[in-house]
């Protein structure tokens, strides 16, 4: 046998070559070749890399029994691999328990983690990455998150702002949200096709363009991910998964007004979530799926019951309201005037009055006081309340399906 451990660090150097998506196969032979010689020169390193490699690949993959046996396997090797490795599969467990919606068992799995890793280690850091998952599926503490993620991307690529944007808007910081998403939008497709956290990016991208009403970016987003609509996203198997690919493809799809070719891909986001068990998921996707529909449709009334039932099976709250505003009447409140409930969608996409009045070719004056108007009529306070009430008044462009 060659010098094994130059054959390990080939094979390490070549898995750094291959980090785009779709080199994933090659990915999965070279940690079955780790494996393999971990196991013929009894180096239990050489084995738990391999084992740690073929989780990522299969969790991109979306295959929960391999990436379960492989952790099992890891498990049993990595006591004597110090506090980094020790603290690696509790993290995995913290991710497969996100998965599942289990969000009262992720926190105390993060703290185990980052109690063994220990003081700057990479379950530390990602301490603060599944606190802010938790956030924003819970609604818990999501401004002090958000605060927190602020001052940890001092450090980190530019790129990490999507995550900053992500955050604020998870905390109800519409604004914030959107002035950090301006500062990062027209980096989105520079994004290098090696990078580890490839699909991650792009679907939090995609996300923040739903949010946002963002068609410019959507459009390249939609061709970027086009080819991997049958993966989904997650950096590494101890990471927060972020969906099926196809989730996002059906979010860009309605963000570009393309109900139609949303459809698809929403039902391929449903039957990839219900084989990995990934609850919260399907219940965003069941959300997503009921705004194709026009208002009083069957098709809109079914997918929202199903996403606000299991929402608050969850105790996912941010989600949970928004369903539950989609099953309410939309043909619009009599209260306000059509130009009031426009206006009123447009607050809800997020826009500013500036905005709204280059969108609707008006003064900002006139548009506060349209918003002013809107939030007497509907007894509201703040441009947040009228983001979440005005769903149950406001349709985008539905179809009639």
């Amino acid at each position: 046998m060659a010098d094994p451990e130059s054959a390990f660090l080939g094979l390490q150097a070549r898995m750094v070559d291959l980090q785009n998506p779709v080199h994933v196969q090659e990915r999965l032979d070279i940690s079955g070749r780790a494996v393999g010689l971990g196991i013929a020169t009894g180096n239990t390193e050489y084995a738990a890399w391999g084992h740690r490699w073929r989780m990522d690949a299969s969790a991109e993959l979306g295959r929960p029994i391999e990436l379960a046996a492989d952790r099992a396997a890891a498990r049993a090797l990595v006591d004597s691999l110090g506090q980094e490795w020790r603290s690696w599969p509790v993290l995995t467990l913290a991710s497969a328990k996100l998965l599942v919606g289990a969000f009262d068992e992720v926190g105390p799995l993060v703290d185990e983690a980052r109690r063994i890793g220990g003081p700057s280690s990479t379950a530390d850091f990602f301490h603060l990455v599944y606190t802010a998952e938790l956030a924003a599926w819970t609604g818990r503490d999501a401004s002090r998150v958000a605060s927190e993620v602020a001052r940890a991307i001092d450090d980190l690529p530019h790129l990490a702002r999507l995550w900053l944007a992500r955050a604020w808007h998870a905390a109800g910081k519409l604004e914030e949200s959107r002035q950090v998403w301006q500062s990062v939008r027209g980096n989105i497709s520079r994004m290098p096709d090696d990078a580890l956290e490839l699909l991650m990016g792009a679907v939090g991208a995609a996300e923040m363009c739903d949010v946002l009403a963002d068609a410019e970016v959507a459009a390249d987003l939609y061709v970027q991910l086009l080819p991997y609509a049958d993966r989904h996203a997650i950096a590494m198997a101890h990471a927060p998964y972020h969906g099926p690919v196809s989730l996002s493809l059906g979010r860009l799809a309605l963000t570009l007004d393309r109900p139609e070719d949303a459809r698809p891909h929403l039902h391929a986001a449903l039957t990839a979530c219900a084989e990995l068990g990934a609850l919260p998921y399907a219940a965003l996707t069941h959300f997503t799926l009921a705004r194709t529909f026009r208002p009083g449709t069957r098709g809109r009334s079914e997918h929202a019951a199903a996403a606000a039932g299991l929402a608050r099976r969850l105790g996912a709250s941010p989600v949970q309201i928004r369903p539950e505003a989609l099953s309410a009447d939309l043909d619009g409140d009599p209260r306000l005037t059509p130009r009031e409930r426009e206006v009123a969608a447009l607050v809800t996409e997020g826009l500013t009055n500036a905005a709204i009045a280059r969108r609707l070719v008006l003064s900002e004056r006139t548009v506060e006081n349209h918003v002013a108007h809107v939030l007497h009529k509907l007894n509201l306070r703040t441009r947040t309340a009228l983001a979440v009430s005005s769903e149950r008044h406001v349709p985008r462009s539905w179809t009639d399906d």
